[in-house]
């Protein structure tokens, strides 16, 4: 973590200042190295491996790309349900996927376990118009491709561990929490907003 050095401060800053509840937990999405950290007060708690889209980064609606930028979690689904368990449009199915089917046996790709549906925050990148992150359906999830996690390998998604993405959504259960998706190399220019 410390190779991140005063990022995670100069994003909580920029959070802060954005209007997020100082109280809030921020979720930091590193697209060029498929980490995800969780921060608390402004220290990190927690470390995820995660896959991002294979298609890269961007924002417009039907590119399949991982949107960037300011994120909250508007909408989480799943409480209670199985780890493995399979959703579509939101809704729990009656399938569930076995431990020993986690590593990309299936060749589809399920959103399984628990829902973080994610909503852009910035007016003309990830919210509103053809940009819009809300209408992409773009969630943090867990998947039927651990194999893949570290690498970019989802249709826009983020993708996680079940284990892990079952254990983000009991942390995180009834609070306020906000997400930055963006790669290293763009700390400059945001350290610079």
């Amino acid at each position: 973590l410390s190779r991140y050095g005063k990022i995670p401060e100069q994003l909580w800053k920029q959070a802060l200042d954005l209007g997020m509840p100082s109280g809030s937990p921020l979720l930091l999405v590193y697209v060029s190295s498929q980490r995800m950290y969780l921060l608390k007060g402004n220290k990190v708690t927690r470390q995820f491996v995660v896959s991002t889209s294979r298609f890269g980064e961007g924002n417009s609606i039907d590119s399949y790309n991982t949107p960037t930028g300011w994120h909250e979690v508007v909408e989480c689904f799943g409480h209670r349900e199985p780890v493995g368990r399979v959703f579509r449009s939101r809704k729990p199915t009656s399938q569930v996927i076995s431990d020993e089917n986690l590593r990309g046996r299936d060749t589809g790709d399920l959103i399984l376990t628990r829902i973080l549906r994610l909503g852009g925050l910035e007016d003309g990148k990830n919210r509103n118009g053809c940009c819009d992150t809300y209408k992409r359906c773009i969630y943090i999830h867990g998947t039927n491709h651990e194999n893949l996690l570290g690498f970019p390998s989802s249709h826009g998604c983020i993708r996680m561990d079940n284990k892990d993405i079952l254990d983000l959504f009991d942390i995180l259960s009834d609070q306020h929490a906000w997400c930055w998706i963006g790669s290293e190399h763009e700390n400059d220019t945001i350290a610079g907003m």
